[in-house]
């Protein structure tokens, strides 16, 4: 069943980072509290990953934080690194690749 915005809101830190699956490899990673509270740590972050499998290796592929990457925009995140797979790229070497296209053309 695909996650709800609700759901995303309301997902609490605990103990143990733990995922929130949404469907076809998409998946919300909620991390705890670095350190104690009031450290001046971070509070728990929500990432998008996206899981798959490259030459019968599986990876990961972060689509961002959440709320700055909402609950569709990691879907079509999603859908794009299928495409990528579909004809043979891994979506990680991809992004790096643009990366450095993008700092050569600067």
């Amino acid at each position: 069943m695909p996650l709800s915005e609700m759901k995303i809101r309301n997902a609490k830190p605990e103990g143990k980072p733990y995922k929130l699956f949404d469907g076809g490899g998409l998946f919300l990673m909620v991390s705890p509290l670095a350190g104690k509270p009031g450290d001046g740590n971070p509070a728990a972050s929500k990432l998008w990953k996206i899981k798959y499998r490259y030459l019968g290796k599986e990876r990961e592929y972060a689509a961002g934080p959440y709320p700055l990457v909402g609950v569709s925009e990691a879907r079509e995140i999603r859908d794009n690194v299928k495409k990528l797979l579909a004809v043979g790229q891994d979506p990680n070497q991809h992004r790096r690749f643009a990366k450095q296209q993008q700092a050569v053309a600067s």
